[in-house]
């Protein structure tokens, strides 16, 4: 008897844990994966978590993270290797219907779009009384004084903080919740300001 009781709680036990190792992770996991990875700056397990489907997004983590050759990539680079891990988070709430779900989440971050700007407004500065010397600078001219800016901004500012609370929507396909869309606001969070910044100099350009 108690030889059979000792059987069947292993077999109980053994049931559980397979029960417990298939079941399909929540949606609020997925996005504490992602703002994780982000930190890491883990593009490749940042972009597994974006829906298949969505190829532009899941690539955004990749294209922020490649070092050129010029001085202001690699300034960029190693801006995010110095702040990205400072980026804080936490889970407000989760809800689950079905194959769709969405998470309400607090973010803290650097912010480096006033870094940006004052960048930008320096460089058009120079730009134009190098213009008014009848001068025409090379390419690679161009970008080390791009490059000397963003140095000389970043010490003369202190980094400020910027908190920003979004909902992120997921999709469950395969038995995996997915990310559907990285939306403004979650760029802005895992770009450290920037992708807002650039955005709104693009914008002014425009007008």
């Amino acid at each position: 008897m108690k030889k059979f009781i000792s059987s069947l709680l292993l077999v109980m036990m053994i049931i559980s844990l397979t029960a417990c190792g298939s079941s399909t992770p929540s949606a609020k996991k997925t996005v504490e994966q992602y703002l994780s990875a982000a930190k890491k700056l883990d593009a490749e397990t940042m972009s597994e978590l974006v829906i298949p489907s969505n190829t532009e997004d899941a690539e955004i983590m990749e294209n922020l993270t490649l070092e050129d050759e010029d001085s202001y990539s690699k300034f960029f680079a190693k801006f995010f290797k110095d702040n990205a891990n400072k980026m804080t988070y936490n889970i407000l709430e989760s809800t689950e219907n079905g194959d769709e779900a969405n998470v309400s989440v607090e973010t803290k971050y650097i912010d480096g779009g006033p870094l940006i700007a004052a960048t930008m407004s320096e460089a058009i500065t120079k730009m134009l009384g190098i213009a008014l010397q009848g001068k025409e600078p090379s390419d690679d001219e161009i970008d080390e004084m791009f490059g000397d800016i963003l140095k000389e901004e970043e010490a003369k500012n202190e980094p400020t903080f910027k908190n920003q609370t979004m909902n992120i929507n997921l999709k469950k396909q395969d038995e995996k919740w997915y990310i559907t869309e990285v939306h403004d606001e979650l760029k802005d969070v895992i770009t450290l300001g920037f992708y807002s910044a650039v955005e709104s100099l693009g914008n002014m350009f425009e007008d």
